[in-house]
Formats: C-alpha cells, sequence, structure tokens
C-alpha cells in the first residue's frame, strides 16, 4: 500500500492510496484533467481507480469531482453529515455517493 499526495494546498488538496491494483482518491480538490496529468506521470492506470472519499464540502475539496464522476462514474464515499454539502457544491446525483457514519471496507 502506498500515499502519494498529488495537490496539498488552499488551491486544491488530492492525496491517493493504492496499490498494483486499486487506486482511492482522497479528496478531489485538482481538475480532473491535473488529476490524469498526475496519475500518467506515476505511471498508474485510471482503470484502477475504485472511488473517492471526500472529506468536506470545501472547493479546494471537490473541484475535480463532478467531472471525476462523470467520466469514471466510480462511487464518491462520503460521512453522513458531509454528503449534502458535497452534492449541493457539485450538482452531482444522491446516487452518486455512498454515505456512512462508521467504518466500512473497500476494494478487495
Amino acid at each position: 500500500m502506498k500515499v502519494c499526495s498529488l495537490a496539498s494546498s488552499s488551491k486544491g488538496n488530492c492525496t491517493i492510496v493504492y496499490n498494483e491494483n486499486e487506486i482511492l482518491v482522497v479528496d478531489m480538490g485538482i481538475t480532473f484533467k491535473e488529476f490524469e496529468e498526475k496519475l500518467n506521470l506515476l505511471k498508474l492506470n485510471m482503470d484502477n481507480v475504485v472511488g473517492a472519499i471526500v472529506s468536506h464540502e470545501h472547493i479546494d475539496h471537490v473541484k475535480g469531482l463532478t467531472n471525476f464522476y462523470k467520466s469514471l462514474g466510480k462511487p464518491i464515499y462520503c460521512h453522513y453529515n458531509s454528503c449534502e454539502g458535497i452534492m449541493k457544491r457539485t450538482k452531482l446525483p444522491s446516487s452518486a455517493f455512498v454515505r456512512f457514519d462508521s467504518a466500512f471496507k473497500l476494494g478487495s
């Protein structure tokens, strides 16, 4: 398991947690194009993205989330208390989100 920060600032936050088969995105505060470019630089396959966990609705955490979902169709995980704000900010349908309020398992 590896962790790589793709961006960390008030202009955008995005981290990936990954292994050879799966990539989990933590916050999507950069554009989807920037995300694609950074995965390419790391020689990681976009097909291995399993979803995104989003901490809260601030723009520096959700900037690229709409295009992420529209391009990949992968689930967006968010805490129950943050989900409404994230949905309002991104205008994504509730079906895009998996809400949680306790521990859960991702991937295989």
